[in-house]
């Protein structure tokens, strides 16, 4: 099968698509991925720099050079004759016979002032700079003909990985994450006395605890948003999961108990008022009701925010694989 050349295809399928696209993002992505590399490669692969390297040609003549998108520079060659570069502060100096620095067409020198590179001579008849580049051009990121100029073949494949586990992370960003609505949660309303009839010894109707749930949600979108660390954010979705179960356990077992004492006086106020019963046993079946919504509310939200965990922790398991991948791009002789 043939390599796939198109750039955004090859992240694609490594690490899905946005939505909405975004490939502005991913391509810029791509040319931090070169940076990133080359960082590397000069931190732990020294040896390597050279391939990186970028000649620029010096015209005849020329006395300065924009040093914009010029990194590290390797070698500085004038007419032949290799360039020393000195410290700003003797630059006066290349012009006195007299001092150590005095320059000539045999002995070239520069400095660097103002982000330029100055040369003294000025460049005689050609010359010539290598250089590591600050920046990268990607050319034709979504054809067939996607290329990067000035970097090496070998070291493409790192950038596309770099750019997919980006991918991969934004989104898990751009999963929107489950949030718990109550708002159209409406509790029984008490009841203290029917008629004539004293309805007493059974309390208020038990309403499940929703006290705190909105911090827990704020602490798992900060993790997922600001502090980027999944393993946590899955472990705090598991201890979400916990709370809320531990709190629906303790409102049916409220409620069994309420519900026992409900329809005990139900059955003590048929004697004396059918009109008495039958408002209590409504009032039943308000709590009845409200029961029921909790119960279907808790599990629609539990089952979202664990499908919620399940999903940002397969992409994150995902961008681990690729780092791994794209670690192995700096090991000694890779």
């Amino acid at each position: 099968m043939a390599l796939v050349t198109n750039f955004n295809e090859r992240i694609k399928d490594l690490a899905g698509s946005l939505t909405p696209a975004d490939l502005d993002s991913i391509e810029q992505w791509m040319v931090d991925g070169c940076i990133d590399v080359v960082d590397r490669v000069k931190k732990m692969l020294p040896y390597k720099t050279e391939l990186f390297t970028k000649n620029t040609n010096l015209s005849g003549g020329s006395t300065s050079l924009d040093l914009q998108d010029i990194g590290d520079i390797l070698y500085v060659e004038n007419n032949g004759k290799e360039v020393r570069i000195v410290d700003k502060r003797f630059k006066e100096k290349l012009s006195n016979s007299s001092s150590i620095h005095y320059s000539t067409s045999n002995d070239p020198a520069a400095y660097i002032s103002n982000g330029y590179l100055n040369f003294v001579p000025s460049i005689n008849t050609s010359g010539a700079l290598s250089s590591i580049p600050t920046t990268y051009t990607i050319s034709n990121f979504n054809a067939n003909s996607s290329s990067i100029a000035n970097f090496p073949d070998q070291y493409v494949g790192a950038v596309i990985l770099y750019a997919a586990i980006k991918v991969l992370k934004r989104r898990v960003l751009d999963k929107v994450m489950p949030t718990l609505d109550i708002s159209g949660l409406s509790a029984p309303a008490n009841i203290s006395g029917i008629g004539n009839n004293t309805v007493a010894g059974f309390g208020s109707a038990p309403s499940y605890d929703f006290t705190g749930f909105s911090n827990f949600e704020t602490a798992l979108a900060t993790l997922i948003d600001t502090s980027e660390d999944i393993e946590l954010a899955t472990a705090k979705i598991s201890e979400i999961n916990i709370i809320m179960q531990n709190h629906l356990n303790e409102f049916n077992e409220a409620n069994v108990a309420y519900q026992a004492s409900v329809n005990a006086k139900i059955e003590d106020l048929r004697a004396a008022s059918q009109e008495d019963a039958h408002i209590l046993q409504k009032h039943s079946s308000e709590v009845q009701r409200y029961s029921a919504e909790v119960g279907a509310l808790i599990q629609e939200y539990t089952s979202d925010i664990q499908a919620y965990g399940t999903h940002i922790s397969t992409l994150s398991s995902q961008a681990q694989a690729l780092e791994v991948d794209y670690n192995r791009y700096f090991e000694v002789d890779a």
